[in-house]
């Protein structure tokens, strides 16, 4: 029986270490930058003549852009806090939000006084690599939204 553990013992530990995969490489999108780039340049602001948020960015290739989505959250660290998006149904890179669907949508009163919303941009490809793919986020920027 001993004989038979220290003869299995070395081909068990050999075929864990054959059978581990060698991918290790982190999800994300480094592979894909050549055929992707992130919008840039987002700016937010708040208008309040007309109660709305004005967005603005920067798209250096739009030929495979179908649309763009908008997010936006209640928290800088945008992922933790509670999130809303909306496709845009165009190429345009500027947008005009109504203030009460923002906070609505992301659970605050919609006749909040202050308020900061924070936003971020991504494209959706459709080509013949990708079908419908989000790519990667801009850089977030946010809007105070003050109303006193």
């Amino acid at each position: 029986m001993k004989r038979i553990i220290v003869f299995l013992a070395p081909a068990l530990i050999a075929a864990v270490f054959l059978g581990c995969s060698k991918d290790h490489d982190p999800a994300g999108f480094g592979k894909y930058e050549s055929f992707m780039k992130k919008p840039a340049n987002l700016v937010a602001t708040f208008e309040r003549s007309t109660d709305e948020i004005s967005l603005s960015w920067e798209m250096p290739d739009t030929n495979s852009v179908k649309m763009f989505s908008v997010a936006w959250s209640d928290s800088n660290v945008f992922d933790l806090g509670r999130r809303s998006s909306e496709f845009t149904g165009d190429v345009n890179t500027t947008r005009k939000m109504s203030v009460s669907h923002v906070l609505r949508a992301i659970g605050q009163p919609a006749n909040a006084d202050s308020f900061i919303v924070y936003f971020t941009i991504s494209a959706l490809y459709s080509n013949e690599t990708f079908n419908e793919f989000v790519g990667p986020r801009s850089d977030v920027d946010s809007a105070l939204v003050y109303k006193k």
